[in-house]
């Protein structure tokens, strides 16, 4: 037997524990939350708690599926989460959106303005590209 301490027993690490609501288990939780969990009970199997060491959920993480992959949802309890994302497509998008920007700075010099608005309209296309990829989707 190890007697080494674990990520979850330093508190370096969140411990998960899967969510299947149990009696003393909505009991715990207050009243509100309860009543929305047993009125639609279905919705919450799946999900994840990560635990802090004092046994407070400071996030439920589950992920449901799109027409073309998986949504990844992040129910934040207490504590400011900050979120590490796909910083290769962040850093593809963001080259993007920069070229987008030096050619709308190009086009002002160009001799036509459907060069103007066409750099212009690369450039909104690249902003709302980042957008999405930063914006959380509705739930």
């Amino acid at each position: 037997m190890t007697t080494a301490l674990t990520p979850y027993d330093t508190g370096s690490r969140a411990e998960p524990s899967a969510w299947t609501p149990s009696n003393s288990h909505l009991y715990s939780m207050p009243a509100d939350d309860r009543a929305r969990i047993l009125a639609h009970h279905g919705d919450d199997f799946g999900k994840v708690d990560f635990d802090n060491p004092e046994g407070q959920a400071i996030a439920t993480v589950w992920a449901t599926p799109t027409d073309d992959g998986w949504t990844l949802h992040i129910h934040q309890h207490a504590a400011p989460l900050a979120l590490a994302a796909d910083l290769d497509r962040l850093r593809e998008l963001t080259d993007t959106a920069q070229a987008a920007i030096e050619e709308a700075e190009r086009s002002t010099e160009a001799d036509t303005m459907d060069a103007v608005f066409e750099a212009r309209d690369g450039a909104v296309d690249a902003l709302r590209a980042i957008l999405a990829a930063l914006t959380p989707p509705v739930s």
